[in-house]
């Protein structure tokens, strides 16, 4: 969340319970932020990143919207791989890591067993004090084995075997930011949830940014 440091580092001078809420994360040694979607100005329920548990990767979202994402939710499953060749199961998904209100639409985009989140495209919009993001659609990247430091290494965007898809599809929104991690999959998803009154710039809460962390460099 580079873009709302400023910010951040005001709040926190708040003695405010919204502000006692709120959970700076930044990247861990080693990995890279991509591009951030959504950012500026306002009160925070939640800044901080949504990881998977240890041996697991994020192979899909749960999201809640209505004019603005208001929820988000990070499937999470163990991979195993045999021979080069990796997969997780559907009935081992966890969706304990989770920001934002549960009001709205809701919908569930998964990557294919063989394959996991390495990218994001978000649609973002004017909100007051700056943009927020609208919608979101994953990049789901095929999963070719792990690595010895715990990361899921991934084929690349360019790699003729097999191209990386967004889910779901679409046209490329208007208002568009899109990230993605080079060669591996993405290690965690860093959120920045606003709090405002009921009806105010969405339901309650939304998602005001979010980016990827990947576990290496970013594209």
């Amino acid at each position: 969340m580079r873009r709302l440091l400023p910010v951040l580092l005001a709040l926190f001078g708040l003695a405010t319970a919204a502000a006692a809420q709120l959970l700076v994360s930044p990247p861990r040694p080693g990995e890279q932020e991509t591009a951030q979607a959504g950012g500026g100005t306002g009160r925070f329920s939640f800044v901080g990143a949504l990881r998977c548990a240890e041996a697991q990767a994020i192979v899909g979202v749960r999201i809640a919207r209505g004019p603005l994402l208001n929820r988000l939710a990070l499937g999470c499953a163990e991979v195993l791989c045999v021979a080069g060749h990796c997969r997780w199961r559907a009935d081992e998904l966890d969706w304990s890591a989770v920001a934002g209100q549960r009001t709205g639409e809701e919908a569930t985009l998964l990557c294919p067993a063989a394959a996991a989140v390495a990218g994001f495209r978000a649609e973002v919009v004017p909100v007051p004090g700056g943009t927020a993001v609208r919608s979101l659609a994953i990049d789901c990247a095929p999963l070719t084995g792990r690595e010895p430091g715990g990361a899921f290494a991934v084929a690349s965007a360019t790699d003729s075997r097999m191209m990386r898809r967004f889910v779901p599809p679409g046209p490329r929104p208007e208002r568009m930011v899109a990230g993605a991690c080079r060669d591996r999959a993405a290690s965690a998803v860093s959120v920045a949830v606003g709090a405002y009154p009921a009806g105010f710039a969405g339901d309650g809460e939304h998602v005001r940014a979010l980016s990827m962390f990947c576990p290496g460099p970013a594209q």
